[in-house]
């Protein structure tokens, strides 16, 4: 089978393609696969990384208000169908999947006018306008949450799948991870990440306090900056040496799969793929929901969890370094809350959301029985 991907921007977007991807070529290894994106998305980095080709197109995403922008934006949409036009007569693809971000419309859309069956998926409680747009042609659409498949009455078919993940991700195992980072059976891990690009807000409020509060002896941590705002936050943490022992900064982690295994406690935002890689491996987590995102989707991802006990959300206006220390050093005074957090989450996560996918594509589009 040769299967399009298409999904750019962030990692909430690419990484789901590239779990997709990765279980469509272990079901068959004779899959030929072929992303498109942007030069401007992390997929032009996380995808070759992955050891999958990828070509780009042109693509810029529509304002939600009036502007004149989106004239600019509408003649770069044209722009972007006719190049995916020319990978699609090219390629040949059997299918075409898509996982949004703004490049998707103008492949999936080029797709359907080559009579390529669509297929997509959507991450988050609230459907991004992509997927919602596309959705008018689509034969498969696959949702995270139940309550998302209303926004896909127009798909031929919706099925709540939940979010494909990394075989590496599932199978990752904490001792290995904790010896592969060098973490003695006491140490307190804890991964801070404000996403794929990054919080400056976060980055601020998480250097403030490893600034402010003792770190050294309490706790040992990876804080993943992203690109744009990695050198200011290390300068700042440079201030204090001895942190240098306890603190690695990053601009981005490409092992998720390894520091999360490793971790006690995740400290991040609340963005859909987020909050199922936390819940699959079974982590405690604080979740500081980004405020700027469409219909206040992360706060209600966060809250979700913590219906059930599985985290500690601290919304933006909350937010301050000393409250954030308060709830970590809570938590590690009492590491029964950490176990029951972690329990609680584990008990949420879904882990079969790709095979579920190829499965369905198999059977519903193309009409083949698989095991």
């Amino acid at each position: 089978m040769r299967i399009l991907m298409t999904g750019g921007g962030t990692a909430g977007h690419i990484n789901p393609a590239i779990a997709i991807a990765n279980t469509f070529k272990q079901k068959d290894d004779s899959s030929e696969i072929l992303f498109v994106g942007t030069e401007n998305g992390l997929e032009k980095n996380l995808v070759p990384r992955a050891g999958y080709d990828i070509k780009f197109i042109h693509a810029k995403g529509f304002r939600r208000k009036l502007s004149l922008e989106n004239i600019a934006v509408l003649l770069r949409f044209i722009q972007g169908y006719l190049e995916a036009s020319r990978i699609i007569k090219e390629f040949k693809p059997d299918v075409a999947i898509g996982t949004g971000g703004y490049v998707t419309g103008a492949v999936l859309y080029s797709a359907h006018r080559h009579g390529v069956p669509v297929v997509i998926h959507e991450s988050n409680a609230f459907a991004g306008v992509t997927n919602r747009f596309v959705s008018g042609f689509t034969k498969l659409a696959f949702v995270n949450f139940e309550n998302t498949v209303s926004a896909f009455r127009k798909a031929e078919k919706t099925i709540v799948s939940g979010n494909p993940l990394k075989k590496e991700l599932l199978r990752a195992n904490r001792e290995d991870a904790r010896r592969k980072l060098n973490l003695g059976p006491k140490d307190v891990f804890i991964v801070a990440v404000g996403g794929s690009r990054g919080s400056e807000t976060m980055n601020r409020c998480i250097a403030d306090m490893l600034l402010t509060y003792p770190v050294k002896d309490h706790f040992k941590m990876i804080f993943a900056t992203g690109e744009t705002n990695f050198e200011k936050a290390n300068e700042i943490i440079k201030q204090k040496p001895e942190l240098a022992d306890s603190v690695t900064v990053v601009p981005y982690i490409y092992e998720m799969e390894t520091y999360y295994a490793a971790a006690d406690i995740v400290i991040c935002r609340a963005g859909a793929m987020t909050c199922s890689e936390v819940c699959a491996l079974g982590k405690a987590s604080i979740m500081i929901p980004s405020p700027y995102v469409t219909e206040n989707h992360q706060e209600k991802n966060a809250r979700e969890l913590e219906k059930s006990g599985a985290n500690i959300v601290i919304t933006e206006k909350e937010l301050t370094p000393q409250v954030l220390y308060e709830k970590i050093s809570f938590l590690i005074k009492e590491p029964q809350r950490i176990t029951q957090m972690a329990d609680n989450a584990k008990r949420l996560g879904k882990t079969d959301a790709g095979d579920v996918i190829y499965k369905s594509v198999y059977q519903y589009i193309f009409h083949k029985k698989v095991l």
